[in-house]
């Protein structure tokens, strides 16, 4: 973690002025990192809510149904989300934890901002980029499963309407019963 009062006190206004754009882009990095999170949890949430509906739907139909079938086959979409989510994760700490390398490093308050390539601030801002790199490659992949997600609710939709039909039809009276059927 960065000690950013300590930052401002022992920087010079030059070096001040450069790394305030830094500063802003890393809290901005950081706040999209927070609400990727909560809408991560907000998947993962989602998925054990239809995992549980479709468990009370499997012991209300035959096993060779269809909608239980196409269900089970869009949550295993969705998981397999999870692990480049998971990777996207890993490299976005990684690029934060260099990030923090470099500017909790002992020699970081001596680099010269009058430098057109400053190698620092040049490394600062690599880092950041990869991290936002990250969360969108993560947003991404959650904006691929709203669709499965859509898919799951229609499924869940039908079966409904299906089962209503079921229970509200009425046997029809020229229809001959299975059991006097012509053998």
């Amino acid at each position: 973690m960065i000690d950013v009062f300590r930052l401002r006190r022992d920087l010079n206004p030059v070096q001040l002025e450069l790394m305030e754009e830094i500063l802003m882009r890393r809290d901005m990095t950081l706040d999209c990192y927070k609400l990727f999170r909560k809408n991560y949890s907000g998947v993962k949430s989602r998925v054990r809510r239809i995992e549980k509906k479709l468990l009370t739907i499997m012991q209300q139909v035959e096993p060779e149904s269809f909608v239980p079938r196409w269900i089970q086959g869009e949550v295993s979409h969705i998981e397999k989300k999870y692990i480049l989510i998971e990777k996207a994760i890993r490299q976005y700490k990684f690029a934060m934890k260099s990030f923090n390398d470099i500017v909790n490093a002992p020699g970081f308050i001596h680099f010269d901002p009058d430098q057109k390539y400053n190698g620092t601030i040049y490394a600062l801002n690599n880092y950041l980029s990869s991290a936002d790199r990250c969360i969108d490659e993560a947003l991404g992949c959650i904006r691929i499963t709203e669709r499965y997600f859509k898919n799951i609710t229609s499924a869940f939709e039908g079966h409904a309407r299906l089962e209503s039909l079921r229970k509200n039809a009425k046997p029809d009276p020229n229809e001959i019963p299975p059991s006097q059927e012509l053998s």
